[in-house]
């Protein structure tokens, strides 16, 4: 069962894609609540981003595979809900943000799921304008995405993500493109979403110097996608 006050539960969970020898992941179980930052990391196979499509039902809805154990989010099966249904629930953000720009206005970007989701234009508005502020872009609203920064690019993806008010938001290694000040500026932003309390953040990332100070507790994958250590940030990094 959920742990009650977690907004993510992935429980004895073992994924492998239907073309593979092996599983990507293999036992995993980890808990996040509101407000707080869970970084996964390992090294790079160890089935970091197959758990992160997993977690929305990317896998296996939209990518076969085979996964064993229990995805909830906010109590609900991940298993048993439409990808349609779980983009109000799960948001991911991955570490290209030009290949998720959709169109040529940085307002119509963020405000491009919640039309999808039928709402008010006024609530459409109050959201555009509540993400694009929380990531401080309010005042680029009538740019042109392309021509943003790296780093504005991934806070607009960021805010995109924030106006679907999904209660859990994956990062897939959201600075792998980035210069070390954007992506300072990026984890502002996460620090920032956290500390709000509202979503529980998923963090997928390899670049630690900047995510370390961000993050609450730490998963660690080996290379067959086993946890091999889970603590707080501080119990994983005070042995290092």
């Amino acid at each position: 069962a959920p742990l009650s006050g977690s907004a993510l539960d992935v429980s004895d969970v073992t994924i492998q894609l239907s073309d593979t020898a092996h599983p990507q992941v293999s036992g995993v179980s980890l808990h996040v609540a509101p407000g707080e930052v869970l970084l996964v990391a390992g090294p790079s196979g160890a089935g970091k981003s197959t758990l992160a499509l997993s977690v929305n039902g990317t896998i296996p809805q939209t990518i076969p595979a085979r996964v064993r154990g229990s995805i909830t989010v906010a109590g609900r099966e991940v298993a048993r809900e439409s990808i349609g249904s779980l983009s109000e629930q799960v948001a991911i953000v991955f570490q290209d943000p030009d290949s998720m720009i959709l169109t040529d206005r940085v307002y119509d970007e963020v405000a491009f799921g919640p039309e999808n989701l039928c709402l008010s234009l006024d609530e459409v508005d109050a959201r555009v304008h509540a993400a694009l502020t929380r990531v401080g872009l309010w005042e680029q609203r009538d740019a042109n995405p392309a021509l943003l920064s790296g780093g504005q690019k991934q806070r607009l993806a960021i805010a995109s993500a924030l106006a679907m008010h999904a209660p859990v938001i994956v990062l897939d290694e959201p600075t792998a493109n980035l210069d070390p000040e954007a992506a300072t500026e990026v984890y502002r932003v996460v620090g920032d979403l956290a500390r709000s309390g509202q979503v529980a953040i998923v963090l997928v990332e390899h670049n630690l110097d900047e995510a370390l100070e961000v993050v609450d507790r730490v998963v660690v994958l080996d290379g067959s996608g086993q946890v091999v250590a889970s603590g707080t940030r501080d119990d994983i990094f005070r042995a290092q």
